[in-house]
């Protein structure tokens, strides 16, 4: 990035200061706001070069082919969901322990999330960790601007998103072992999520130590491939009640 182009970006900056010595950086330009990550060896503005930045559109960008996909398939989830009774539901999320506890014993701490209503849940996924004497953990925000860390204990505290996370007081934990939530993915391990960046942004730091398993309702796994956006985190497996599905490297 030139000196001229960083100035007049400049001029709009915002700063958030991240856990870990990160730093998020908001701007609006003439695609929306858009948020800039610094990695944590970046201490200052001056001198950054454009190979150190990675850029991820905020909710507000413009409408894309791929928030069409997530609006459609958001809606298809939901109908899907409303359509089962709790009995069937269950059942079917029992079944993820089925086909994931290869990965389970496999794993030293294993981390999932916090399932809205239409989301398929991977709480058995954890439960069934804790019993095999595995650490577990959920995600956790400090802030809404704060990047995702992932915390063991029980989701007791309300976090900013409107959703339950284990104490802030508690250590965040490195997960070998993800479950990810979804909206969408290909069989390239592509996905599409729920459009925040959440899970990109705390993925990025832990690629090639984490295996990442997106976790969906069995439609959710789309046999037309996706373009993969530059900020985007490859799965490398899909979970769902009748299938694990290990996607190429």
């Amino acid at each position: 990035m030139t000196g001229t182009a960083w100035h007049e970006l400049e001029k709009s900056l915002r700063l958030f200061p991240i856990h870990g010595g990160r730093l998020w950086l908001g701007y609006k330009g003439y695609f929306g706001v858009r948020h800039i990550w610094f990695p944590p060896d970046v201490t200052g503005v001056s001198g950054l070069q454009s190979n150190d930045l990675m850029v991820v559109p905020s909710p507000s960008s413009s409408a894309s082919p791929k928030d069409a996909l997530r609006a459609e398939l958001r809606g298809k989830r939901r109908d899907y969901a409303a359509s089962l009774s709790s009995d069937t539901r269950a059942a079917l999320e029992a079944e993820l322990v089925r086909w994931a506890e290869p990965l389970l014993f496999a794993a030293s701490v294993v981390a999932a999330y916090q399932p809205m209503k239409a989301e398929i849940s991977p709480l058995p996924l954890l439960a069934r960790a804790a019993l095999l004497g595995t650490e577990t953990a959920l995600p956790a925000f400090v802030a809404r601007d704060s990047r995702m860390t992932f915390r063991p204990g029980e989701a007791t505290e309300p976090g900013p998103w409107g959703l339950l996370q284990p104490p802030l007081g508690a250590p965040a934990v490195t997960p070998d072992l993800i479950f990810v939530p979804l909206v969408g993915c290909d069989r390239s391990g592509n996905r599409i999520g729920m459009g925040q960046g959440h899970y990109d942004r705390a993925l990025a730091g832990l690629r090639g130590s984490a295996r990442l398993v997106g976790v969906g309702w069995d439609f959710q796994l789309l046999d037309e491939p996706m373009a993969a956006d530059p900020w985007d985190q490859p799965l490398n497996a899909f979970l769902s009640p009748s299938q694990l599905i290990e996607f190429s490297a």
